[in-house]
């Protein structure tokens, strides 16, 4: 998936939480640890790039492998096993980034998901009562994101500066 932009039609922004703790008994409010919660997307499956083999290919760089390909691996001893792993993971998706465009297309700033793997990925319906766009709705988990202004935001600040 890396170097690889898709038209994305829905996403729900990142958001954090912040635990709260209890001392010797009683509840004070005083701030815990943060916890990134999951980011789901939702993305036009396209013919070109292929939405479905981009995906496929995440998964088998990601350490799956499929049961008749898993049987070779499992009897041939010059070859180690291997498993889906996280560094895999993430590894096959490169960066995950989400641009926030104005209605202009002016960029407003930039999400980047830290070690972002897919969790979860649902390749919509087919059906033939409608002309809908066929869609894939991606689930990512990560471990923090980062956020940058981008030049929109900039120039709107300036002008009400």
């Amino acid at each position: 998936m890396s170097n690889t932009s898709q038209r994305l039609l829905q996403s729900h922004r990142t958001q954090s939480l912040i635990r709260l703790t209890s001392f010797l008994g009683n509840t004070y409010y005083y701030p815990g640890s943060v916890t990134w919660n999951t980011v789901s997307a939702t993305i036009v499956n396209a013919i070109n790039p292929d939405g479905n083999q981009i995906l496929y290919d995440a998964l088998t760089k990601s350490g799956y492998l499929k049961p008749d390909v898993q049987e070779n691996v499992f009897f041939n001893p010059a070859q180690a096993p291997g498993t889906v792993n996280k560094q895999g993971a993430v590894d096959a998706l490169g960066n995950v980034i989400f641009e926030e465009l104005n209605g202009q297309g002016g960029l407003i700033g930039t999400w980047t998901l830290q070690n972002a793997f897919i969790t979860n990925a649902t390749f919509g319906d087919l059906t033939y009562e409608t002309d809908d766009l066929l869609n894939i709705e991606i689930q990512f988990r990560y471990d923090w994101a980062e956020y940058d202004s981008g030049p929109a935001v900039a120039a709107v600040t300036e002008l009400n500066g």
